[in-house]
C-alpha cells in the first residue's frame, strides 16, 4: 500500500519513530539477567567477521543483477570468503572465541542448520518470484501482491505457538517430514503457473505452503540447539541466525540468476521458431496483421508494427512465466534435499533421558554388588 501510493523510502524512514520508541522503552524497562562480565574482545575477530560477512552478502546481493562472473561480484565474494576463513581459524585458536565454530561438532545441530538453509531458500524463492509474476506478468498492483502473501503470514503467526506445542509432544522428525513434504508438494504446484492461473488458487497454495513451513521454522532450529551444552547455546543461536541471513541472500541471488537465464533461453527458443521461412507462422502472422488493421483502422505497415510489438510482448510474458516455473523447479529440488535430511533428525531430549536411565541402572548395579552388612549398625 505504501509503495503503491507513496514513496518507497517511507518503508525505511517510517521505522525511525518505532526504533526510537523501542530505544526509550528498553532504556527504562530492559534489565540484565546476569551481571556484566569483563570479557576481552578480540579486534581481529570483530573486523574479519564484520568485513567478511558484509563483503559476502554484498556479493550475493549483486550476483542476481550483474551475474556471478562480474568482477565486482567475484572480488567481494572472494574477499569475504578469505576474511571469514581467517575468522574461523582465529576462533579455533582463542580460548574464549567471539563465535565458537565448534558447535558444528554436534551432528543434529549441523543437520538442523542444513535443513534450515533449504527452508529459508524455499521461503525466499516464493516471496521473491510470486510478486514478479503477479505484478510484471499479470498486471496486479503492489497492494494486491501484498494481499496474496498476507494470509500465509497470518497462518504462520497462528501456527507458531501450536508448532511449539507439537514439537514438545512429537519431537522434530515428524514435524520436519510433514512440513518439508507439504513444502515440496506446494512448491511443485508453483511450477505450473500460466498466464491465466486464478489469483485465488495461488493464495490457497501459498497458505498451505506457509502452513507447512510453520511446522519447520522454530522446531528445526530448536532441535539443533537442544543438542548444544548450555555454554554453547548463545554461540549456536548466533550461528543459526547468521546462516539463515546468508542463505536468504543466496536464495534470492540464485533464483534471480535461474529466472533471468531461463527467461532469456525461452525468449530465444520461441523467437527462433517465428521465422519467415515457416509458412504456418507467416499465415497466422498475416492474419493477425489483417485483424489489427481492420479493428484499429490502420495501414498495412502500421498494423504490422503493432502486430510485432504485441507478439514480442506476448513472447516475453510467456517466457517470463516459464522462467519463473523453472526457478520453482530448482526450489523443489532444494526442498526435496531438506525432506530427505529430515528423516535423519532425532529428538536429543530422549538421549538425555536414556543417559539418565543408564546412569541410574549402573548405580543400582553397583549397590547390589556391595557386600551385605553384618548387622544393622553396619
Amino acid at each position: 500500500w505504501v509503495i503503491q501510493n507513496y514513496d518507497w523510502h517511507i518503508l525505511f524512514t517510517g521505522m525511525v519513530p518505532l526504533g526510537a520508541l523501542v530505544f526509550i522503552i528498553a532504556a527504562f524497562k530492559l534489565k540484565d539477567i546476569k551481571p556484566p562480565q569483563n570479557v576481552k574482545v578480540d579486534l581481529i575477530s570483530v573486523f574479519t567477521s564484520l568485513a567478511g560477512m558484509a563483503l559476502l552478502l554484498y556479493g550475493f546481493s549483486e550476483a542476481g543483477n550483474d551475474g556471478w562472473t562480474d568482477s565486482v561480484v567475484l572480488s567481494t565474494m572472494i574477499g569475504g570468503i578469505v576474511l571469514l576463513i581467517i575468522f574461523v581459524v582465529q576462533q579455533l585458536r582463542l580460548k574464549s572465541p567471539l563465535l565458537d565454530v565448534r558447535v558444528f561438532k554436534y551432528s543434529i545441530f549441523s543437520l538442523s542448520n542444513i535443513i534450515s538453509i533449504a527452508i529459508t531458500i524455499s521461503m525466499y524463492a516464493g516471496m521473491f518470484l510470486l510478486p514478479i509474476y503477479l505484478q510484471n506478468i499479470r498486471g496486479y498492483s503492489a497492494f494486491d501482491s501484498g494481499l496474496l502473501i498476507l494470509p500465509g503470514a497470518l497462518v504462520m503467526l497462528v501456527m507458531s505457538p501450536i508448532s511449539g506445542t507439537l514439537f514438545d509432544k512429537l519431537g522434530p522428525r515428524p514435524l520436519g517430514i510433514v512440513g518439508m513434504l507439504i513444502t515440496v508438494v506446494t512448491t511443485f504446484e508453483f511450477t505450473k503457473l500460466t498466464l491465466e492461473t486464478p489469483f485465488s488458487h495461488i493464495v490457497i497454495i501459498y497458505m498451505i505452503r506457509a502452513f507447512g513451513m510453520s511446522l519447520l521454522m522454530m522446531p528445526i532450529m530448536t532441535a539443533g540447539l537442544n543438542q548444544l551444552p548450555a555454554k554453547l547455546s548463545s554461540h549456536g543461536t548466533s550461528m543459526a541466525n547468521t546462516l539463515r541471513q546468508v542463505s536468504g541472500s543466496i536464495g534470492i541471488s540464485l533464483m534471480t540468476t535461474i529466472f533471468t537465464n531461463r527467461t532469456t533461453y525461452h525468449v530465444n527458443e520461441m523467437s527462433s521458431s517465428m521465422t519467415t521461412s515457416d509458412p504456418f507462422f507467416m499465415n497466422n502472422f498475416q492474419a493477425f496483421v489483417q485483424k489489427i488493421a481492420q479493428t484499429l483502422h490502420l495501414s498495412q505497415t502500421e498494423a504490422q508494427k503493432q502486430a510485432l510489438t504485441t507478439l514480442a510482448g506476448k513472447v516475453q510474458a510467456q517466457a517470463t512465466v516459464q522462467g519463473i516455473n523453472d526457478a520453482f523447479y530448482w526450489t523443489v529440488i532444494i526442498a526435496i534435499i531438506g525432506l530427505i535430511l529430515s528423516f535423519f533428525l532425532r529428538d536429543v531430549r530422549k538421549d538425555a533421558v536414556v543417559e539418565v536411565e543408564e546412569t541410574e541402572k549402573e548405580t543400582t548395579d553397583d549397590i547390589r554388588m556391595l557386600p551385605a552388612p553384618k548387622d544393622m549398625n553396619s
